[in-house]
């Protein structure tokens, strides 16, 4: 990855001036990337709606706040793509670190001032080529087997604590140990399924939403749980966002969505069981009240609907 010596004078010259930036000096590292310094005009900020129009917004505060910042790098990405540059370089505005992160990344860095930032805030545009990818280890034949292998232990961890759901409840716990019948153990699958089906709805929305922001991501890798089956996937990012707008929307939309599809399962759920028969009941699975009582979540909606049952003691099974 080479950042050529023409596109970085392009930069200075046709990309940042006449910009709210106000730039003062570049720092090359290694023809790899470059650091622009200066600061930003905190007054005025030029605001375009398209290419073609421009007003002046006011600040009112003298701290560079995100709208600001925001602000300004939409301003430089479209003059990167007028001058042609948006192919061939990536632009990151960050806060302004005393020493180089890219440093800390291709060597020759101070470990005295690793990790330091400048005090006073201003932000600093790095340039990197557009060929440069979020760090990816490279993976030889017997990682991949290993993780092959690992794809199985969430399977059996969720299979775990779906059986183990059922393991109170009298009927079950006969039909499996006393009378041995195997069969009983498709009683599980309601709750293995219900959380793969959550599971899905999670990772769909990061999906979604990488799709819809032009991000690319890999496939999701499960992590086991010993409690819940599963902690949820690793999905790793194969692209950079486009700001942190973008990155926070990516991150968000899984949980959101997952959040939402768990609360209306529970609340019907919760629902349901409320107008059930005994013997329908007795199909359930069976849990200890203080497994409900270790969620807030959980225990704020069951305290709504059906109050009766978190004044039980906490090793009482329902």
């Amino acid at each position: 990855h080479t950042l050529a010596a023409e596109d970085v004078d392009l930069i200075q010259s046709k990309v940042l001036n006449g910009t709210s930036f106000v730039w003062n000096s570049t720092e090359t590292i290694a023809s790899t990337a470059a650091y622009f310094r200066g600061t930003v005009n905190s007054e005025f900020v030029e605001s375009r709606a398209n290419s073609a129009t421009a007003n002046l917004t006011q600040v009112r505060s003298s701290r560079v706040n995100d709208n600001v910042t925001s602000q300004l790098f939409q301003q430089l990405n479209l003059r990167m793509k007028k001058e042609g540059l948006d192919n061939r370089v990536k632009l990151f505005l960050l806060n302004d670190p005393k020493t180089s992160i890219l440093g800390d990344l291709f060597g020759g860095t101070d470990e005295s001032k690793k990790g330091e930032f400048s005090a006073s805030g201003h932000p600093v545009i790095m340039a990197v080529p557009a060929t440069v990818k979020p760090v990816s280890r490279p993976r030889n034949m017997l990682v991949n087997a290993i993780r092959q292998l690992l794809l199985a232990w969430p399977v059996l961890t969720l299979f775990s604590f779906s059986v183990r759901s059922y393991a109170l409840n009298p009927s079950f716990f006969h039909a499996i140990v006393q009378r041995q019948e195997s069969k009983a153990v498709s009683a599980c699958a309601p709750i293995f399924c219900g959380i793969v089906a959550i599971q899905l709805v999670h990772e769909l929305a990061h999906w979604w939403m990488a799709k819809r922001k032009g991000i690319k991501i890999s496939l999701p890798f499960p992590i086991p749980s010993t409690e819940l089956g599963t902690f949820g996937c690793i999905t790793a990012l194969k692209s950079f966002p486009a700001n942190r707008t973008d990155l926070f929307d990516f991150s968000m939309s899984g949980p959101v969505a997952a959040a939402a599809s768990s609360l209306a399962c529970m609340f019907v759920g919760v629902q349901r069981t409320l107008h059930a028969s005994s013997q329908t009941i007795s199909t359930f699975p069976t849990l200890p009240v203080a497994w409900f009582k270790s969620s807030f979540m959980s225990g704020a909606i069951l305290s709504a609907m059906a109050p009766k049952i978190m004044t039980l003691p906490l090793s009482q099974p329902i």
